[in-house]
């Protein structure tokens, strides 16, 4: 990340052990919530350290993860263990080893990542199949329309009150 300095911290931050613990405990989540963990290579410390803290707290955790990378890494965790190997659910975002699809040459390095494209459209298709399976079941889907929809403001509102002990960021 190239936004934050010095820009290595990010690295140094996500294969800090026990920091993930500390994120997930000041995140609001609660019992019988779903987490979703996206780690391209499944390797580092707060990934790991969320899905075992969720364990723990009785949530459900889903890895969005690159299956072909995460199997050739070996892992940054105590637990010598990959997100893939602990997750409750594994949704393969089935990109390039290394995060990146186009090779240049003669350097030997790739650039275009993967990951960023496909975690979008994995997340999306979640979110409008959890929708989905409210309506089914009779339930308003507490999903965020447009606020340039002429009922989005109504309807973004009445969502923000239903849930907002349920939106961390209130």
């Amino acid at each position: 990340m190239l936004n934050a300095r010095p820009f290595p911290i990010t690295s140094d931050l996500e294969r800090l052990e026990g920091f993930g613990s500390i994120l997930l405990r000041h995140s609001g989540i609660r019992d019988n919530d779903v987490l979703i963990i996206h780690s391209v290579s499944g390797r580092n410390a707060v990934a790991l350290d969320m899905s075992i803290k969720a364990k723990e707290m009785n949530i459900t955790t889903i890895a969005i993860t690159n299956m072909d990378y995460s199997r050739q890494v070996k892992s940054r965790h105590s637990s010598h263990k990959n997100l893939y190997e602990l997750a409750d659910i594994v949704i393969d975002n089935c990109g390039e080893i290394g995060d990146a699809a186009v090779t240049m040459t003669p350097y030997d390095i790739k650039a275009g990542p993967t990951s960023t494209v496909a975690g979008a459209t994995i997340i999306n298709m979640i979110s409008v199949g959890f929708a989905e399976k409210c309506t089914e079941d009779g339930i308003k889907p507490p999903i965020f329309v447009s606020g340039n929809m002429d009922t989005g403001t109504e309807w973004n509102s009445e969502l923000l009150e239903e849930y907002q002990e349920h939106i961390h960021y209130l």
